[in-house]
Order: C-alpha cells, then structure tokens, then sequence
C-alpha cells in the first residue's frame, strides 16, 4: 500500500512486502511465513487484488498443515463476469477459498449463492469504504498528480461511458454525475 495512504490514516504496518518480480509466487511465500509466525486464528482480506489473492491461497496452503486459520474475505460476491480482468479471477477463486464472506448488498449475497457458496458463510455487512468515510467523517485529500509513482495512462476520450453495459447487457445506469452528486450528498 502506497505511503501516503498509510500517512493519511495513521497506520503503521508490522510486516511490508517489498516485492519486485514473481509477485503471485513470492507473495505467497512471504505471506506463508508470517501466518506461521503469527498463528491468527483469522486472515482478512479486502478487495480483488493480487496481494489478497496471493494472502488467500498462502492461507489454503497452510491449512491442510495444521491448526485452521479462518479466511475472511471482505467485499465478498462482488462480480463484473469479465473473466479477463485479473480482478474477476481473483474474486471469484478469494471466494471460493473463504470460510467467512462479508458481503456489500443482497445482490452479492445472491452471486454466492449462484457459485454454491453455503448461505451459512454469508453475511452482508454493508460497503466499507462509504460506511467508513460517514462514520468517522473523514476528510478526504486531494493528491495531486505528482505525488503518484506513475502517470496514470488514460485514453484520448476518457469520459466515464456506460453504453456498452446497456448495448451489451440491457443494464441501463444512471446518468454518474447524478449519482456521484447523490453520493457526496450522502457523505455530508
């Protein structure tokens, strides 16, 4: 996790892995030591990326050696069905692997389920970011392009455009500017 954010949120991380090449495979490995070292009886993970995918299977692994460490996979049945986005694939196999999914909204309860997951593993808790940023009325700071690693690369027209879910799905969306406008109304 970049810095900054760390800065922001005043969080001091015991264990950081600084990991430049073979990620999948060297991030479980790493991850793997810390869960024998540390023993939790739980490992939570937030999200679709890669780390959370590698912390889940290090978890699995190291499962069938001993002593049950519970996976909790938070933001759990969240789904776009665009199996060529990495992100997918690691929803999909994080929620496979979990004991505990805590799930944004009914909808991603109802993906569980479609996928076999026991309705006993579910519960839906809510969106963490949007819960956590009203509760605690956080103040969120603008960072300016230059204090990011990399330029974001981002295409000649790069308007937020949802026709393509309409076109391809039948799923009409909201016009975004009304619903960001809604959001940040919400949030006051």
């Amino acid at each position: 996790m970049d810095g900054k954010f760390l800065d922001d949120f005043k969080v001091t991380p015991k264990y950081s892995l600084k990991i430049k090449k073979n990620f999948l495979p060297t991030a479980i490995t790493e991850l793997s030591k810390i869960i024998l070292k540390e023993k939790p009886d739980f490992v939570i993970n937030q999200g679709d990326t890669n780390t959370v995918l590698a912390s889940s299977l290090a978890c699995n692994k190291l499962n069938y050696n001993g002593k049950k460490t519970k996976l909790v996979h938070v933001e759990a049945g969240l789904r776009s069905y665009d199996k060529s986005m990495p992100e997918e694939i690691n929803r999909i196999i994080t929620d496979q692997l979990s004991d505990i999914l805590l799930v944004p909204t009914k909808e991603s309860k109802k993906n569980l389920l479609k996928e076999n997951i026991k309705s006993s593993k579910i519960f839906i808790v809510g969106n963490t970011i949007s819960d956590s940023i009203k509760e605690n009325k956080i103040k969120i700071n603008h960072i300016l392009s230059k204090d990011f690693l990399t330029r974001a690369k981002r295409p000649l027209n790069s308007r937020l455009d949802c026709t393509s879910l309409e076109k391809d799905y039948g799923i009409k969306q909201p016009d975004w500017r009304k619903s960001l406008s809604t959001v940040l109304e919400d949030l006051k």
